[in-house]
């Protein structure tokens, strides 16, 4: 198989993928929605609540870079420190 064919079907493969992050307490979702919703908070702390609470809904990685304009890696990172730190990250 070509390199490059292969090296697309995983990018592909790991954008499609659903996410299995379901963690986040009833207290913990209602802080996620005044950030999503705040405009006092810098845009980037209103994009990483958005990006937790489509990740709690279910949504796959490719549907939130889709609609926020991020990288998987940036969905990771949060994701990770989220399941670390909770709300203090």
């Amino acid at each position: 198989m070509d390199r490059t064919l292969f090296d697309t079907l995983c990018v592909r493969s790991e954008r499609d993928r659903i996410s299995s992050f379901s963690g986040v307490y009833a207290g913990e979702r209602q802080e996620l929605k005044r950030r999503a919703r705040s405009r006092s908070l810098t845009v980037e702390s209103v994009r990483r609540a958005k990006v937790l609470l489509m990740l709690a809904a279910g949504d796959s990685f490719s549907e939130i870079c889709e609609r926020l304009g991020c990288t998987d890696r940036y969905i990771s990172l949060w994701k990770e420190r989220f399941q670390q730190e909770r709300l203090s990250a």
